[in-house]
Protein backbone atom coordinates (compact mmCIF):
# COMPACT_ATOMS: atom_id res chain seq x y z
CA UNK A 1 0.00 0.00 0.00
CA UNK A 2 3.04 2.60 0.54
CA UNK A 3 3.54 2.34 -3.15
CA UNK A 4 -0.30 3.14 -3.73
CA UNK A 5 0.06 6.25 -1.56
CA UNK A 6 3.56 7.51 -3.38
CA UNK A 7 0.98 7.26 -6.47
CA UNK A 8 -1.57 9.28 -5.07
CA UNK A 9 0.92 12.22 -3.96
CA UNK A 10 2.57 12.12 -7.00
CA UNK A 11 -1.18 11.90 -8.72
CA UNK A 12 -2.76 14.60 -6.31
CA UNK A 13 0.45 17.25 -7.17
CA UNK A 14 -0.38 16.30 -10.60
CA UNK A 15 -4.04 17.06 -10.35
CA UNK A 16 -3.32 20.61 -8.38
CA UNK A 17 -0.65 21.26 -10.14
CA UNK A 18 -2.20 21.69 -12.98
CA UNK A 19 -5.59 22.76 -11.69
CA UNK A 20 -3.68 26.12 -9.37
CA UNK A 21 -6.64 28.47 -10.57
CA UNK A 22 -9.40 25.78 -9.64
CA UNK A 23 -7.80 23.56 -6.54
CA UNK A 24 -5.94 23.77 -3.69
CA UNK A 25 -3.92 21.19 -2.08
CA UNK A 26 -4.63 22.19 1.12
CA UNK A 27 -8.37 23.35 0.96
CA UNK A 28 -7.58 27.40 1.74
CA UNK A 29 -9.77 30.08 -0.10
CA UNK A 30 -8.18 31.77 -2.94
CA UNK A 31 -9.29 35.06 -4.29
CA UNK A 32 -10.61 35.35 -8.41
CA UNK A 33 -11.09 37.96 -9.66
CA UNK A 34 -11.66 40.01 -6.54
CA UNK A 35 -14.18 37.31 -4.95
CA UNK A 36 -12.84 34.67 -2.27
CA UNK A 37 -14.12 31.33 -1.81
CA UNK A 38 -13.18 27.90 -0.17
CA UNK A 39 -11.30 25.55 -2.24
CA UNK A 40 -12.23 21.90 -1.16
CA UNK A 41 -9.64 19.33 -0.09
CA UNK A 42 -9.53 16.53 -2.41
CA UNK A 43 -10.37 12.91 -0.82
CA UNK A 44 -8.51 9.94 -2.03
CA UNK A 45 -11.32 6.64 -1.45
CA UNK A 46 -8.96 3.83 -3.03
CA UNK A 47 -10.88 0.44 -3.59
CA UNK A 48 -8.24 -2.56 -2.46
CA UNK A 49 -8.86 -5.08 -5.99
CA UNK A 50 -5.85 -6.97 -4.28
CA UNK A 51 -3.11 -6.58 -6.80
CA UNK A 52 -0.90 -4.71 -4.74
CA UNK A 53 -0.39 -1.33 -6.43
CA UNK A 54 -3.15 -1.86 -9.19
CA UNK A 55 -5.37 -1.37 -6.65
CA UNK A 56 -4.37 2.57 -7.01
CA UNK A 57 -5.84 3.01 -10.08
CA UNK A 58 -9.20 2.78 -8.79
CA UNK A 59 -8.79 6.15 -6.43
CA UNK A 60 -11.41 8.74 -6.70
CA UNK A 61 -11.16 12.42 -5.68
CA UNK A 62 -14.79 13.34 -3.64
CA UNK A 63 -15.60 16.54 -2.65
CA UNK A 64 -15.98 16.49 0.98
CA UNK A 65 -18.37 19.01 1.56
CA UNK A 66 -22.12 17.93 1.41
CA UNK A 67 -23.87 18.90 -1.79
CA UNK A 68 -25.65 22.25 -2.68
CA UNK A 69 -29.48 21.69 -1.53
CA UNK A 70 -31.60 21.36 -4.83
CA UNK A 71 -33.40 24.67 -6.33
CA UNK A 72 -36.91 24.21 -5.23
CA UNK A 73 -39.21 26.25 -7.19
CA UNK A 74 -42.96 26.53 -5.28
CA UNK A 75 -46.02 25.56 -7.05
CA UNK A 76 -48.80 27.63 -6.86
CA UNK A 77 -52.01 25.97 -5.55
CA UNK A 78 -55.75 26.21 -6.70
CA UNK A 79 -57.66 28.22 -4.70
CA UNK A 80 -60.21 26.54 -2.04
CA UNK A 81 -63.00 28.64 -3.34
CA UNK A 82 -63.26 30.36 -6.67
CA UNK A 83 -63.05 34.21 -7.08
CA UNK A 84 -65.65 34.58 -9.39
CA UNK A 85 -68.63 32.69 -10.22
CA UNK A 86 -69.05 29.53 -12.02
CA UNK A 87 -72.63 28.40 -14.00
CA UNK A 88 -72.99 25.30 -15.24
CA UNK A 89 -74.67 24.02 -18.96
CA UNK A 90 -78.00 24.13 -18.68
CA UNK A 91 -78.50 21.29 -19.78
CA UNK A 92 -76.85 19.99 -16.69
CA UNK A 93 -78.91 22.22 -13.98
CA UNK A 94 -81.52 20.64 -11.48
CA UNK A 95 -84.88 20.96 -12.97
CA UNK A 96 -87.97 20.47 -10.09
CA UNK A 97 -90.32 20.09 -13.09
CA UNK A 98 -88.32 18.13 -15.68
CA UNK A 99 -84.73 17.76 -16.30
CA UNK A 100 -83.22 18.67 -19.58
CA UNK A 101 -81.34 15.13 -19.93
CA UNK A 102 -83.51 11.65 -19.62
CA UNK A 103 -81.21 9.31 -18.43
CA UNK A 104 -80.81 6.55 -16.48
CA UNK A 105 -78.09 6.62 -14.50
CA UNK A 106 -78.00 3.04 -13.42
CA UNK A 107 -77.22 2.83 -17.45
CA UNK A 108 -73.99 3.92 -19.20
CA UNK A 109 -73.89 7.48 -20.04
CA UNK A 110 -74.71 7.04 -24.11
CA UNK A 111 -78.02 6.28 -23.11
CA UNK A 112 -78.61 9.24 -22.17
CA UNK A 113 -81.01 11.65 -24.51
CA UNK A 114 -82.06 15.06 -24.41
CA UNK A 115 -85.41 16.75 -24.73
CA UNK A 116 -86.44 18.64 -28.44
CA UNK A 117 -82.50 18.51 -29.22
CA UNK A 118 -80.74 16.85 -32.06
CA UNK A 119 -76.93 17.18 -32.38
CA UNK A 120 -73.42 16.45 -30.53
CA UNK A 121 -75.04 18.05 -27.07
CA UNK A 122 -72.40 15.13 -25.31
CA UNK A 123 -69.42 17.48 -26.27
CA UNK A 124 -70.60 20.77 -25.10
CA UNK A 125 -68.40 22.70 -22.97
CA UNK A 126 -69.83 22.09 -19.35
CA UNK A 127 -68.79 25.22 -17.55
CA UNK A 128 -68.54 29.00 -17.96
CA UNK A 129 -65.82 30.10 -17.23
CA UNK A 130 -63.36 27.00 -17.23
CA UNK A 131 -62.62 25.28 -15.10
CA UNK A 132 -59.96 22.65 -14.57
CA UNK A 133 -62.70 20.02 -12.24
CA UNK A 134 -65.60 20.01 -10.78
CA UNK A 135 -66.65 18.27 -7.55
CA UNK A 136 -70.08 16.76 -7.36
CA UNK A 137 -71.39 15.50 -3.85
CA UNK A 138 -74.46 12.62 -4.73
CA UNK A 139 -76.32 11.21 -1.77
CA UNK A 140 -75.57 7.56 -0.39
CA UNK A 141 -71.60 8.44 -1.99
CA UNK A 142 -69.21 8.67 0.26
CA UNK A 143 -66.97 10.54 -1.41
CA UNK A 144 -66.89 13.29 -3.60
CA UNK A 145 -66.72 12.52 -7.26
CA UNK A 146 -64.34 14.85 -9.54
CA UNK A 147 -64.82 15.69 -12.82
CA UNK A 148 -61.73 16.25 -15.22
CA UNK A 149 -61.67 16.62 -18.79
CA UNK A 150 -60.76 13.17 -20.45
CA UNK A 151 -58.25 14.94 -22.71
CA UNK A 152 -55.51 16.53 -20.77
CA UNK A 153 -55.50 20.89 -22.21
CA UNK A 154 -59.07 20.25 -23.39
CA UNK A 155 -62.05 21.60 -21.16
CA UNK A 156 -64.44 19.89 -19.21
CA UNK A 157 -67.59 18.69 -21.37
CA UNK A 158 -71.08 17.21 -20.69
CA UNK A 159 -69.78 13.84 -21.77
CA UNK A 160 -66.91 14.07 -18.72
CA UNK A 161 -69.67 14.94 -16.06
CA UNK A 162 -72.02 11.96 -16.54
CA UNK A 163 -68.92 9.29 -17.46
CA UNK A 164 -67.77 10.48 -13.93
CA UNK A 165 -70.92 10.63 -11.89
CA UNK A 166 -72.19 6.84 -13.51
CA UNK A 167 -68.12 5.55 -12.21
CA UNK A 168 -68.58 7.20 -9.04
CA UNK A 169 -72.36 5.52 -8.47
CA UNK A 170 -71.14 2.28 -9.64
CA UNK A 171 -68.14 2.05 -7.41
CA UNK A 172 -70.24 3.21 -4.51
CA UNK A 173 -72.78 0.26 -5.35
CA UNK A 174 -70.94 -2.11 -5.88
CA UNK A 175 -68.64 -1.67 -2.86
CA UNK A 176 -71.60 -1.58 -0.47
CA UNK A 177 -73.36 -4.55 -2.21
CA UNK A 178 -70.33 -6.64 -2.48
CA UNK A 179 -72.22 -9.49 -4.74
CA UNK A 180 -75.56 -10.09 -5.79
CA UNK A 181 -76.89 -13.79 -4.78
CA UNK A 182 -76.04 -16.72 -6.43
CA UNK A 183 -79.94 -16.88 -7.95
CA UNK A 184 -79.82 -13.42 -9.57
CA UNK A 185 -76.18 -14.03 -11.28
CA UNK A 186 -77.58 -17.56 -12.57
CA UNK A 187 -80.26 -15.06 -14.25
CA UNK A 188 -77.78 -12.87 -15.89
CA UNK A 189 -75.80 -15.93 -17.05
CA UNK A 190 -78.64 -16.64 -19.29
CA UNK A 191 -78.87 -16.95 -22.62
CA UNK A 192 -79.41 -14.02 -23.30
CA UNK A 193 -76.19 -12.60 -21.36
CA UNK A 194 -73.52 -14.09 -24.22
CA UNK A 195 -70.67 -11.91 -23.52
CA UNK A 196 -69.13 -11.15 -19.86
CA UNK A 197 -69.23 -7.84 -20.23
CA UNK A 198 -73.18 -8.23 -20.62
CA UNK A 199 -73.19 -9.61 -17.55
CA UNK A 200 -70.83 -7.34 -15.63
CA UNK A 201 -73.17 -4.61 -17.16
CA UNK A 202 -76.01 -5.89 -15.64
CA UNK A 203 -74.84 -6.85 -12.03
CA UNK A 204 -74.00 -3.15 -11.93
CA UNK A 205 -77.06 -1.64 -13.15
CA UNK A 206 -78.89 -3.71 -10.40
CA UNK A 207 -76.28 -2.62 -7.56
CA UNK A 208 -77.13 0.59 -8.63
CA UNK A 209 -80.44 0.52 -8.83
CA UNK A 210 -80.62 -1.21 -4.95
CA UNK A 211 -77.72 1.33 -3.13
CA UNK A 212 -79.74 4.14 -4.19
CA UNK A 213 -83.24 2.84 -3.62
CA UNK A 214 -84.26 3.05 -6.70
CA UNK A 215 -83.34 6.73 -7.28
CA UNK A 216 -81.91 6.83 -10.37
CA UNK A 217 -83.07 9.09 -12.99
CA UNK A 218 -80.99 12.28 -13.60
CA UNK A 219 -82.69 15.19 -11.95
CA UNK A 220 -79.69 17.94 -12.90
CA UNK A 221 -77.00 19.74 -10.49
CA UNK A 222 -77.53 22.34 -8.14
CA UNK A 223 -75.27 24.52 -6.06
CA UNK A 224 -74.49 22.98 -2.51
CA UNK A 225 -75.13 25.24 0.09
CA UNK A 226 -72.77 23.75 2.54
CA UNK A 227 -69.53 23.50 0.65
CA UNK A 228 -68.02 25.92 -1.60
CA UNK A 229 -66.96 25.37 -5.43
CA UNK A 230 -69.51 22.02 -5.00
CA UNK A 231 -72.55 21.15 -6.60
CA UNK A 232 -74.94 18.06 -6.32
CA UNK A 233 -77.06 15.76 -7.84
CA UNK A 234 -80.38 15.30 -7.53
CA UNK A 235 -82.13 11.94 -8.41
CA UNK A 236 -85.66 10.93 -8.90
CA UNK A 237 -87.21 7.75 -8.77
CA UNK A 238 -89.70 8.15 -11.57
CA UNK A 239 -88.50 9.18 -15.63
CA UNK A 240 -91.67 11.60 -15.81
CA UNK A 241 -91.88 10.77 -19.13
CA UNK A 242 -89.73 9.83 -22.13
CA UNK A 243 -86.93 12.69 -23.45
CA UNK A 244 -87.30 13.09 -27.31
CA UNK A 245 -84.39 13.39 -28.99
Amino acid sequence: MSDTFSWFQHSQHNIVGDNASLWSSEGEPETHAGVTTATPTLVPIVFDNEIGTESAQHAMFLDPRPPPPPCLVPIALPALESNFPVYIHALLRYNSSAAAIYWNTSLPPYTAVVRNLNGPWFHEIATSPLIPSITIRIKRVSRPIVVFPTQIGYPIRIVDVLNAIYVGMREAALEHAGTISETEISLLAAPSYSRNQEIEDAISTEAIRRHFQRRVWWNGLSRSTLEPDVWVLHLRGTSRGRASG
